[in-house]
């Protein structure tokens, strides 16, 4: 209860009743229900209320607007009115009892909490009721307005300021002749806070009360946190003006921030030890730490660095921020170099408040740093890290701040020695787990020798092993053929590209600049992302075959020091998908693949010997038992007829045409032919081929044993196209298979060596180029042809002599007779 008592009576003590009464003339009297204790005149029991206050003497002055709202207030003082003015009711909202003793006290209860002051701005407005107008009240009231504690405006309808007291001038610098007129939101609003300004200001115009928190602007360019109160003025139910209250609550406001600082920094903490005895993982923790702080504090950045093995180097493992990172993954700091360097190299905390005056800070572009704090991690007295903070404003660390972030440090400190000494137990784990998987693996390969029938089942034998220890979604094996110099691709797993994009070989390859023509002649591993490719390809100025990798990996594949190979893994999408431990498996499993691929080779190669000697022996008795049934054979059509058969039948070729050279046009007989349509045979009989057609096609073709020329496709403008007759089908996947329009020439000689035929064939059962050991038994049957021709020939020679001798003989006889 806030009382004011003006020249009242010294030791008396007052009930004043809280309903309308009438009080007898003469000093102030007791008044308790129906009995009077009175140095005066009696009252009338009938006007005394039923409930009292108490108001005992003793000046108390107004202190506090908030106490006005929440208590009922008395006034007793002593106006300049006559005593027939001995009671006054202003009736308009039943709040203010005027009594009137006839000593010339004047008494004002207030019964109702609404709006204590609403009487007493009546009169500041100087409203004077018809019953009882004082023109001269407001000398009263004018003092109680300009010396009250708070700032106070009061404020048309409109919130325009008719009058600001004494404290509004202190508060915002405003003088009055600056301040009437205005608008109060244009006045002390800031820009930013004028939408809600005006909400509140038109709030009240319309009747409400506001009480609100909020900020507010002084006349030279400052902002105060201020408390506010804000209501319209009643009169006779309408409203006249608005008025609000305002107090400097800056300093509580900046002491509540600090209290709640405090209480971040004791929750931050906690956090922080619960984030520890919770996470093992080095990577997530420091992560988690950096935003922790970042989120409690608003700092501008919140980095982790860590140190080297050797205390040489800083690398960032965390980092949270309003901005970007400017370091590069990969950048490294000299310990004893920038704020960071210094705290490493000390163990000491650095903390400047002005980072463009301290010399030892490292500016990185485009972040507008202003203080930084860097404190060391230590373990021990052994510096293995800095937590550096960066704020984004002036002398932004106190003594406070220090304390707070090398507590942290150390927490942060314990934290890393755990999720260390955990990665180093996983670490060791993993390791002896992915040695086994190595010795599985390196089990499975060798196993798949036996276990698979030829080099493709071993091919993918070898890629299902490997995936349970690496990524082989793009993977290829190439083989290396020292004697033709070639590399081929006999394995490839591509998600983009398709071995037809790019060839299965690269000839010349000792000349080549390719990938993996580097690995074969260097013998050495090759770990290559996608801009060192690129960059490497200009610079050699290469074109890129296939779709450029973002990461290329591959390793020699030896057997005893000699590169047959190389092994190959590449990722398309994920630029860190493989890494040096990586290569590391890879390089441990090359030699048990390329020993693998070696034995599975000799394999198929003695596999391919035997069958081709089984072949051979069996086309060199078939051929056998043709020779000597072509030797009892008399028609030289039906000899040839057979020899055709035989070579169809028992070669690796479906077509077949044997020509016997001649003096005469066109200069070649076609004497047997196989697997060509007799239309066509017609075609070329009339198709002049002379011997030395042939002999050009001997010079350029590629010779395999004593008497066979291989002519490749590539190589077919030296045939007369109208003599030739090309095979047909697809064109074949691999360059060692045989083509369709690929022949082979096997020469028939005289005894001297003189060509006398030829045997061309086409049209390879195997699909396999020929070779020395497969036309052996093609160049015996040549030979047996050969022959047979030249047996013929004799024969017919000396059928011919013996008619010409006998003609001779009976000629003569007949001159003699």
């Amino acid at each position: 209860m806030i009382i004011q008592f003006i020249q009242a009576q010294k030791n008396d003590t007052c009930f004043f009743p809280c309903h309308q009464s009438e009080v007898a003339f003469g000093k102030l009297i007791f008044i308790h229900k129906n009995r009077t204790v009175s140095h005066g005149m009696p009252i009338n029991h009938n006007k005394v209320g039923l409930d009292f206050i108490k108001l005992p003497y003793r000046p108390v002055y107004m202190r506090s607007t908030a106490l006005y709202l929440q208590i009922r207030v008395a006034v007793v003082y002593r106006p300049v009115f006559t005593p027939a003015e001995r009671f006054i009711d202003y009736r308009p909202d039943s709040l203010l009892k005027f009594l009137l003793t006839g000593s010339g006290t004047k008494v004002i209860v207030v019964s109702e909490i609404k709006a204590t002051f609403r009487g007493f701005f009546r009169k500041l407005l100087r409203f004077k009721p018809v019953e009882a107008a004082r023109p001269d009240e407001r000398v009263y009231f004018e003092p109680l307005f300009e010396n009250a504690h708070e700032a106070m405006v009061l404020c048309d309808n409109e919130g325009r300021v008719l009058r600001i007291n004494n404290e509004f001038v202190k508060l915002f610098g405003y003088t009055r002749e600056e301040a009437i007129g205005r608008l109060v939101d244009d006045l002390i609003a800031p820009k930013t806070l004028q939408e809600e300004a005006g909400a509140i200001t038109r709030g009240v115009s319309v009747g409400e009360k506001k009480v609100f928190k909020s900020i507010r602007s002084q006349k030279g360019g400052g902002w105060i946190d201020v408390s506010c109160m804000a209501a319209p003025i009643m009169i006779n139910g309408k409203q006249a003006a608005a008025y609000a209250v305002y107090r400097d609550i800056t300093e509580r406001k900046r002491a509540e921030q600090n209290a709640q600082r405090r209480t971040t920094q004791a929750e931050l903490l906690y956090k922080v030890g619960q984030h520890i005895r919770g996470k093992l993982e080095l990577q997530e923790l420091l992560a988690a730490i950096t935003k922790f702080i970042f989120d409690a504090f608003h700092y501008y950045g919140v980095a982790l660095w860590l140190m080297d093995k050797k205390g040489e180097f800083l690398s960032i493992k965390a980092f949270t921020s309003s901005h970007d990172n400017h370091f590069p993954d990969d950048f490294r700091l000299c310990v004893g170099k920038g704020m960071i360097g210094h705290a490493a190299a000390t163990g000491k905390s650095q903390v400047s408040g002005d980072v463009g005056q301290d010399p030892n800070y490292i500016r990185a572009a485009d972040e507008e740093t202003q203080s930084e704090l860097a404190v060391p991690i230590k373990s021990g007295v052994k510096v293995i890290g800095v937590l550096d903070i960066q704020n984004d404003k002036m002398d932004a660390f106190d003594l406070t701040d220090i304390m707070l972030i090398e507590t942290l440090a150390d927490q942060i400190a314990m934290a890393i020695e755990n999720a260390q000494l955990y990665e180093s137990v996983k670490q060791e784990l993993a390791e002896r787990k992915r040695a086994e998987q190595i010795n599985q693996t390196l089990f499975s390969i060798s196993n798949a020798v036996n276990t698979t029938f030829n080099l493709d089942e071993l091919y993918q034998s070898i890629r299902n092993s490997l995936s349970q220890i690496i990524d082989v979604g793009n993977f290829f094996i190439a083989i290396y053929d020292r004697e033709k110099d070639i590399i081929s691709f006999p394995y490839i797993v591509d998600e983009i590209d398709r071995i037809e994009d790019f060839g299965s070989q690269i000839v010349q390859a000792s000349r080549s600049s390719s990938l993996s023509a580097e690995i074969i002649k260097t013998g050495s591993p090759l770990f290559i992302n996608k801009s060192e490719a690129i960059a490497r390809a200009e610079k050699l100025g290469l074109g890129f075959i296939g779709t450029p990798s973002e990461l290329w990996l591959g390793v020699p594949l030896k057997v005893k020091s000699e590169v047959i190979g190389a092994m190959v893994v590449q990722s398309y999408k994920d630029p860190r998908r493989y890494d040096h431990k990586d290569q590391e498996i890879l390089i441990s499993v090359s030699d048990q693949v390329a020993l693998a691929i070696e034995r599975k080779k000799a394999e198929e190669a003695l596999r391919e010997s035997e069958r081709q000697v089984k072949t051979l022996s069996k086309q060199t008795e078939q051929f056998g038992l043709a020779a000597a049934a072509i030797i009892a054979m008399k028609d030289e059509k039906e000899i040839f007829s057979k020899i055709s058969k035989a070579i169809i039948e028992h070669s690796d070729f479906q077509c077949l045409i044997i020509s016997y050279f001649k003096e005469e046009w066109p200069y070649r007989d076609i004497i047997g032919h196989g697997g060509i349509e007799e239309t066509v045979i017609e075609r070329i009989r009339r198709v002049e081929h002379p011997k030395s057609s042939h002999e050009k096609i001997f010079e350029v073709g590629m010779a395999l044993g004593q008497f066979s020329y291989y002519l490749p496709h590539t190589k077919k403008d030296v045939l007369n196209r109208e003599a030739a007759v090309f095979g047909t089908g697809p064109e074949p996947e691999s360059e060692e298979a045989w083509h369709p329009e690929d022949m082979l020439f096997v020469r028939m000689n005289d005894e001297k060596g003189n060509l006398i035929g030829v045997i061309s064939v086409d049209q390879s059962k195997s699909g396999k180029k020929p070779t020395a050991e497969t036309v052996r038994p093609l160049e015996i049957f040549s030979s047996l042809i050969s022959q047979i021709i030249l047996y013929k020939k004799a024969q017919e020679e000396l059928k011919k002599a013996k008619v010409e001798a006998e003609a001779a003989s009976r000629a003569k006889s007949e001159f003699l007779a």
